[in-house]
């Protein structure tokens, strides 16, 4: 429900849906708290004196709390004060890709799994998701590696675990970056997801190269679906 004062800051929710190495399921949701620094449980922001709603993005399916202790304008300086990651070559004036970020396309809502997950339930799990990968994250939250169904063709025994085939050499992105830069990670790497993380390292998104794929495509007025 979007709170009357427009003034006040929208920190975004990152949802972590964790699959442990005994099969269960958790979620864990949280927002990253500018004022404090490091990321926090919702439940726990809910309980702060300057919580102050919650509002909703439908259109890029975001849950956000909102907060009285930050501005709009605060947040965004907090947010331009962030580094710039890899750099772009003087070509003029930025693109619609260079202005836009990649919290406009990921997925919020991110599976996760943890390392010492067996490999027969991911492959359970990813058929039964239509899922091809996920970040492999620590108890904390953080990313520490991407699984893949194309790393789990690699396993060459059954009983073998995510940290045997997980691809340790992660390339992340912060919430900051734009789609461009996202774009040219992948082409550069190889590789055809990025998990986005907050400033304290944890995962709040994930990019795939068909969600840059399909931004590109409904920027030149083509109808793709979201």
């Amino acid at each position: 429900m979007r709170h009357e004062n427009d003034d006040l800051a929208q920190l975004p929710v990152h949802v972590r849906r964790v699959i442990a190495g005994n099969g269960d399921m958790h979620s864990e949701n949280e927002v990253y708290c500018l004022p404090r620094g490091h990321s926090v449980a919702v439940a726990e922001c809910e309980a702060c004196a300057h919580h102050a709603g919650a509002d909703i993005d439908l259109l890029h399916h975001r849950n956000y709390v909102l907060c009285r202790r930050l501005t709009v304008e605060t947040a965004r300086a907090g947010v331009a004060a962030r580094p710039a990651v890899l750099r772009r070559r003087a070509l003029g004036d930025a693109t619609a890709g260079e202005h836009t970020t990649v919290s406009e396309i990921m997925t919020a809502d991110v599976w996760c799994a943890r390392e010492d997950l067996d490999l027969a339930s991911l492959r359970r799990f990813l058929a039964e998701r239509h899922i091809t990968g996920v970040p492999v994250v620590d108890a904390l939250g953080r990313c520490i590696g991407v699984v893949s169904r194309a790393d789990l063709l690699c396993a060459r025994e059954h009983d073998a675990f995510v940290r045997d085939v997980m691809e340790r050499l992660t390339f992340v992105l912060p919430e900051t970056a734009s789609i461009s830069q996202a774009a040219a990670l992948m082409a550069l790497e190889h590789i055809h997801r990025i998990p986005i993380v907050t400033d304290d390292e944890k995962v709040a998104g994930l990019v795939s190269s068909i969600d840059v794929l399909a931004w590109l495509a409904r920027h030149d007025g083509y109808v793709v679906p979201r």
